[in-house]
């Protein structure tokens, strides 16, 4: 019976040292701010600088700022740092940003969006949105942000770009921040107390049952 409660010892110490050690999962992260309604940038270089409000859970984003109706500039904020803790921190994060074209009572130019981020660091200049690209099928692009959102908040700020000088108006529709932060080993919950308490139960009965039949044989 002694050896069958030391075999019971090792397999729990063995278990709770597996569990300890083992690596948390990724966990991902998301964030998005999506105007109601689209924005508007332009037509014909709107002097708007417009303000985005992100608001959590199921308010309404908003922009405030546009002149006639749209804007030049758009300036909002991501916020994910109530989502994680440093250290570790993020492993990974992307933003993807939606845009599609306003139909052109004119030549159709092509438009334009420069997309900078903290401090002014420029992530594309003048990048092209499709002509005649819509709201069911906007452009997506995305880019690579860890290196500004380690603290867990991004700043944007999206400009109208330099193509389509006279008929420069386009949507933006959304902007969406995906991140994945890896707890790495102090995020791994030991096994709960409860939990042992049942299983060493069990087993304690089991080995109490088998001594019984021991000394009525």
């Amino acid at each position: 019976m002694a050896r069958i409660f030391r075999c019971v010892l090792l397999g729990l110490f063995t278990a709770i040292v597996s569990a300890g050690s083992a690596l948390a999962a990724p966990i991902p992260i998301t964030d998005v701010f999506d105007p109601t309604p689209d924005t508007l940038f332009g037509p014909q270089q709107s002097s708007g600088a417009c303000t985005g409000t992100n608001d959590p859970g199921t308010a309404t984003d908003s922009v405030s700022g546009q002149v006639n109706g749209s804007c030049y500039t758009l300036d909002y904020t991501q916020d994910i740092s109530a989502q994680f803790t440093i250290p570790p921190g993020l492993s990974s994060a992307s933003l993807d940003l939606y845009f599609y074209d306003n139909t052109d009572p004119g030549n159709g130019n092509p438009e334009s969006v420069t997309v900078t981020v903290d401090l002014g660091q420029t992530l594309v200049t003048d990048q092209t949105i499709t002509t005649n690209s819509t709201s069911s099928n906007p452009d997506q692009f995305t880019f690579n942000v860890l290196t500004y959102v380690a603290d867990g908040i991004l700043n944007v700020k999206l400009t109208q770009g330099s193509a389509g000088q006279g008929q420069a108006d386009f949507y933006f529709a959304k902007s969406v921040l995906n991140a994945t932060w890896d707890p790495g080993d102090d995020e791994t919950p030991l096994p709960e107390p409860v939990s042992l308490l049942l299983f060493g139960g069990g087993i304690g009965a089991v080995i109490t049952r088998q001594a019984r039949r021991r000394r009525s044989s």
